[in-house]
């Protein structure tokens, strides 16, 4: 019965041990992939991704946050 116990761990040790290398190894794959298909020649190219020349960055041009000029009757 303990000997039984014992060797189910052991077998659940060592299923963990080699799904954990399972993973490493991908996550180093596809580090060695992206590395050398230029993923990471240009890193800022991605934040710059969502403008253009109708909304350049630094300038806010949603209607949220235009000033409302109506209100203003002071």
């Amino acid at each position: 019965m303990i000997l039984e116990t014992s060797i189910n761990i052991t077998f659940g040790i060592w299923v963990l041990l080699l799904f954990s290398l399972l993973i490493l190894l991908s996550g180093i794959a596809l580090f060695i992939w992206a590395y050398f298909s230029g993923q990471f020649d240009d890193i800022n190219k991605g934040a710059q991704l969502p403008f253009d020349e109708e909304e350049p960055p630094g300038e806010p041009t949603d209607q949220i946050f235009k000033k409302d000029e109506s209100n203003n009757e002071a």
